[in-house]
């Protein structure tokens, strides 16, 4: 496991929002108030998704007591554990070789693959100024706009967000009205030659061979077989459209089936291609650093001494290790006589799950019964608890024996760091390794020599 911080990187989220909101400004120019409305929703956009990547995960902290709850035994604010899917099904390896990571590998890969081979056929077809119909067009008309959704697909598998399951559907929506739109004007230049492309090529999924309606009127396998006063309204739209395109100064023996280069499309081709590319990034960041050697591994052998000489019973110290508070506690037998009268109210009183070296494996939680070490972070939420050494308080109940309770959510440990039943914290709080080099000195970090 990789103890480098999952979150907090708010350099990293500023640098890569300046990057590409930089980068899509370059292509989109905003001009009009519209224009800006959008751009600047595009750019809220991109700022959530890295705060929410790398600054604060904002699902994952909202979701956060149902996921304790469900899934005890996972820390949802790992970096990996964003990857929800490999997650909630169990996945225990590393997220990365998972099968929803490499089936959304394959659905981006293959939505880039998409774009470029459909580019390549459309550049030349443009060149010529005819119909792009070889290719990916030969088996779809808008083979673009499929591999836009299919890399966002891709990358809601990969790394789900309340924010993109919210917009997918949405911009889905919007391709979907833009390829209407397109392929009205294209009629209107290509005229029967498009009407016989659109009636034997499917739109977007190359298994079905229902043509998309345009504004009213279908093509069919056989053509399109308008007449009378339908025919006279679908030329009358062609002609409407095909001033529409003089006006945005659109050259009709340039045109194609992609080619129009209105301002909504403009931005959605960026906007895709520039979240794409976050989202590259984005999974190739921990990918890398889960490869990289854990801090644990880098500090190794770095142990904290701390003198302990000067604590009176019933004072705690507080250590840094590996850049976490660590307290010692001095219990007093008072503090010790109570531990044993708590098992019903403790969710794992006799520390079953592994939160502590095996020598700590017994009611007190130490080495010897006098003295206790921890983390001094909760373990739900990573939160650092107060100390409460006052019994049955108002605010916290008759059954309290003193311990330490965290204000954020209401979770609550014994002074053996032992989590109560009914709380959010899943687990006991962690004892590291540790030993005794003397009577007033102990080592944090290093246990072979545990006796003491």
């Amino acid at each position: 496991m990789n103890d480098t911080p999952a979150y907090g990187l708010w350099t990293l989220v500023a640098l890569n929002s300046a990057i590409f909101i930089i980068f899509a400004f370059s292509f989109a120019k905003p001009q009009s108030t519209r224009d800006w409305r959008s751009f600047g929703a595009f750019s809220a956009f991109l700022v959530a998704l890295f705060t929410e990547m790398y600054g604060f995960p904002l699902t994952l902290y909202l979701l956060s007591g149902w996921l304790t709850s469900k899934f005890p035994g996972v820390d949802w604010f790992a970096h990996d554990s964003g990857h929800l899917l490999e997650m909630l099904f169990g996945w225990k390896s590393n997220p990365h070789f998972g099968p929803f990571h490499i089936l959304s590998s394959l659905f981006i890969f293959g939505g880039f693959w998409l774009l470029a081979s459909a580019w390549k056929v459309l550049y030349a077809a443009q060149r010529e100024h005819r119909l792009a119909t070889s290719g990916p067009y030969a088996r779809i008309r808008h083979p673009q706009y499929a591999g836009f959704v299919l890399i966002m697909f891709g990358f809601l598998l990969q790394w789900p967000t309340l924010v993109t399951l919210a917009m997918f559907p949405i911009l889905v929506f919007m391709y979907w009205r833009l390829a209407l739109r397109e392929e009205r004007e294209v009629a209107a230049t290509f005229g029967e030659e498009y009407a016989r492309y659109r009636a034997q090529t499917p739109g977007f999924l190359p298994f079905r061979d229902q043509p998309v309606r345009l504004g009213g009127d279908r093509c069919s396998k056989a053509g399109d077989k308008s007449r009378g006063g339908r025919g006279l309204r679908s030329r009358r739209r062609r002609r409407r459209a095909a001033k529409e395109g003089a006006s945005r100064g659109w050259q009709p023996e340039a045109a194609t089936s992609f080619q129009p280069p209105n301002a909504m499309r403009r931005r959605l081709v960026v906007a895709t291609t520039v979240v794409g590319g976050a989202g590259l990034v984005a999974s190739a960041v921990p990918f890398v650093a889960s490869m990289a050697p854990s801090e644990r591994a880098r500090s190794a052998g770095a142990p904290v001494e701390a003198d302990v000489s000067k604590l009176e019973p019933g004072q705690l110290a507080t250590v840094e290790w590996r850049g976490k508070p660590v307290w010692i506690l001095r219990r007093t037998p008072e503090m010790i006589e109570r531990l044993g009268r708590l098992d019903r109210l403790l969710l794992d009183p006799a520390s079953a799950r592994t939160q502590q070296p095996e020598y700590c494996r017994n009611p007190l939680r130490s080495i010897r019964p006098e003295w206790w070490i921890a983390v001094a972070l909760c373990t739900h939420l990573g939160c650092v608890p107060s100390v409460r050494k006052d019994v049955a308080p108002a605010d916290l109940g008759p059954d309290w024996p003193g311990g330490f309770y965290c204000p954020c959510h209401g979770s609550k440990f014994d002074f053996a760091g032992r989590v109560f039943r009914n709380v959010p914290a899943p687990l006991n709080l962690e004892v590291p390794r540790h030993k005794y080099l003397s009577d007033a000195v102990v080592l944090v970090g290093a246990d072979d020599d545990a006796s003491g």
